[in-house]
């Protein structure tokens, strides 16, 4: 299964992004050959461990494509939403939106894969293009 599963991931420096399927919230899936489940999930158990029942795969990087192992640790549900609080609405890396953007995608589509507002999207496609120009 991870031949399988590699073969749907790019990596970058940083985050290893899930090039396949997604939910409605840009959230990985993959077929495990019983069920679909959350790519995160299926990268955790393939390069760390097994998940216990009673807790969650969360992210690092918060980044809901990314599947590196390095960026995932356990927790509970209520940590997890803790932690979502705390970093205010999801940050999109600049080269994944602005990648999804030339090939066509709306503010809102971004937005909404991204659980973030357009405006937000907007905002930080600016500032990418901004830092483009500089460097």
């Amino acid at each position: 299964m991870s031949d399988r599963f590699m073969e749907k991931i790019r990596k970058t420096d940083s985050c290893w992004l899930w090039t396949a399927a997604t939910d409605t919230r840009g959230r990985g899936r993959f077929w495990d050959g019983k069920r679909m489940r959350h790519a995160s999930q299926v990268s955790y158990e393939v390069y760390i461990g097994p998940i216990p029942p009673n807790l969650s795969v969360l992210h690092s990087c918060d980044n809901p494509l990314c599947v590196n192992p390095a960026h995932l640790r356990l927790g509970t549900q209520a940590q997890n939403m803790r932690d979502r609080a705390a970093n205010g609405q999801r940050k999109v890396e600049p080269f994944i939106a602005a990648t999804l953007r030339l090939e066509g995608w709306s503010l809102r589509q971004l937005a909404k894969k991204f659980d973030t507002s357009p405006q937000a999207v907007y905002q930080m496609l600016k500032r990418y293009r901004e830092r483009q120009h500089e460097g």
